[in-house]
């Protein structure tokens, strides 16, 4: 439990190891992060100022420091709360760009906005004395100390000391398909890495004309699709912008398409002619790749989401488009989230780094994700990739299952209780009952002997990349083992395409908060699962 701390008394401490010591121990192991000495130095002459105008020490009590929202990243230097009202004061060592102090507390309240309650929003520069407040109409102003300090005495009585429970990272994931109002109202904010890549990417753009290459590359979690989205928008207000979909369009893509702006979603099937929009291992029918793609003439800029899943034929139909058609290309990959032994073989991210690209961008810093479930995903598929620091896993759930009928029961649990359940393959089919996944299995897209034919409902891998759910149940049975080096593998089976351990790290990645996984007739992996909770 995060817990608030008294800042006078903690700010007594000068010694930056010593400081350290007693606020991880006030913190409960809460928070391992070390502070360093301009911070706390910061901080003395925060309090020194408050203690001079007046403000007791009893009035310094219940302040959170240094909190961060959990699975978002976004700290905060001073935060307290009352049920009815919000404060939040930012510390400054030294003086920087007005611009900047403003574009901060905008951002803290954005953050700090779902709760619904009165905010006051200050900054503190510890090396001037300057104070700046955030105005309710979003105005960077000039305040005094004593105005810092009369509203910490607002703040002495009835303040709240939990707070975990305020703070969820659905509140703050934009998914532009799954939000596309926020996307539309631009009612998120990019990360600094984010905004970084978007303004050299931009920038690189701008200083090109004709045919150009661009690549964006990033693991999942860093909100590539999410800055590949936002350059689109901006693109869209100079020339007509098109991003290249994987999948099916959602409602929400085609929200965006209706929202009367130059940016249109398009499906991969522009580039098949065959209505498949899915997975493509023989080059698509119609060809005239030489010629380029004549639907996509119309637009200046190409973005294509998940380029790692392109073929090679769909790869040279684009890049001849652009070169037919004059236009700039983005390609947005990421290398590790191959599927199938196909997409392995294609190596799309071999041949965009072979292009004459004009920029090639990567964000590598993660913004979403729970901590915790990352880590432990990560040692289900390697035995040996144990973090470094304690988990105690408690948002995962893990479940045995001896029968199918056992393996259903515990699905329609979890279901109840919100958890979406990630299948591997698509749902059965509605005439013969066999599953079909995209662009794989039979000559007629059936999956003959597919263990996961007996679980409906839910999502099928191919229809929740780029998108993010609160709590995810998914099934491992007999088609997992660990090898002798203790990672994750799967059996050639019901189709030696695809790639098992990566078809459940795709789907474990989606999960913001709970992971609950259940185990199918499958003892030594259930054991050594199990192992890892301990």
């Amino acid at each position: 439990m995060t817990s608030p701390v008294n800042l006078y008394l903690l700010s007594r401490i000068k010694g930056k190891d010593s400081f350290n010591h007693v606020f991880h121990h006030a913190m409960k192991g809460q928070s391992q992060k070390q502070t360093p000495i301009h911070e706390i130095e910061s901080l003395r002459s925060f309090t020194d100022q408050m203690i001079s105008c007046g403000v007791p020490v009893d009035a310094l009590d219940g302040f959170f420091l240094g909190f961060s929202i959990p699975q978002i990243g976004k700290e905060f230097d001073l935060l307290k709360f009352r049920p009815d009202g919000c404060l939040n004061i930012e510390l400054k060592s030294l003086p920087v760009p007005l611009e900047q102090i403003r574009t901060q507390l905008l951002r803290n309240r954005h953050y700090l906005g779902h709760l619904g309650v009165p905010m006051e929003l200050f900054t503190f520069v510890s090396d001037t004395r300057q104070c700046f407040h955030l105005t309710e109409h979003d105005v960077l102003a000039s305040a005094t100390p004593s105005d810092i300090a009369k509203a910490v005495l607002s703040f002495q009585q009835d303040y709240l000391t939990e707070i975990d429970g305020m703070f969820r990272a659905s509140e703050y994931i934009v998914s532009p398909s799954g939000t596309p109002e926020k996307f539309l109202n631009r009612e998120y904010f990019l990360t600094q890495a984010q905004d970084q890549v978007r303004k050299d990417l931009l920038n690189g753009l701008g200083e090109v004309t004709g045919k150009a290459f661009f690549s964006l590359t990033g693991k999942p979690g860093t909100g590539k699709t999410l800055l590949l989205y936002d350059v689109g928008r901006t693109l869209s207000e100079r020339a007509r912008t098109a991003i290249l979909h994987w999948g099916e369009l959602t409602a929400g893509h085609e929200m965006i398409n209706a929202a009367g702006i130059d940016l249109d979603i398009l499906p991969w099937s522009v580039m098949d002619g065959n209505g498949n929009a899915g997975l493509a291992d023989t080059a698509p029918s119609g060809g005239g790749s030489e010629a380029g793609l004549p639907r996509l003439a119309p637009y200046s800029y190409i973005l294509v989401d998940e380029s790692h899943r392109l073929s090679p034929e769909q790869f040279r139909q684009i890049c001849n488009t652009a070169k037919a058609y004059h236009q700039c290309v983005i390609f947005c990959l990421d290398p590790e989230q191959i599927l199938t032994t196909v997409e392995r073989r294609n190596n799309i991210a071999g041949l965009v780094a072979e292009l004459p690209l004009s920029g090639a961008f990567t964000l590598s810093e993660r913004l979403r994700g729970n901590r915790e479930l990352s880590a432990f995903i990560q040692e289900v598929r390697d035995l040996n990739k144990r973090p470094h620091t304690h988990m105690d896993y408690k948002d995962v759930t893990l479940g045995y299952a001896a029968t199918i009928a056992e393996a259903q029961n515990q699905l329609a649990y979890y279901r109840k209780r919100g958890f979406v359940f990630i299948n591997y393959y698509k749902n059965a089919h509605p005439e013969t009952g066999s599953d079909t996944a995209a662009g794989a299995g039979t000559g007629d897209g059936l999956i003959p002997d597919n263990p996961f034919a007996d679980y409906e409902g839910g999502y099928d891998i191919h229809h929740v990349i780029g998108q993010e759910f609160d709590r995810v149940v998914m099934l491992l049975d007999r088609s997992f083992y660990y090898d002798e080096d203790g990672k994750l593998e799967g059996v050639p089976r019901p189709d030696p395409d695809y790639l098992y351990p990566n078809l459940f790290y795709q789907g474990g990645t989606r999960v913001q908060e709970q992971l609950a996984l259940i185990v199918l007739e499958n003892e030594p992996l259930f054991d050594r699962i199990a192992e890892i909770l301990e």
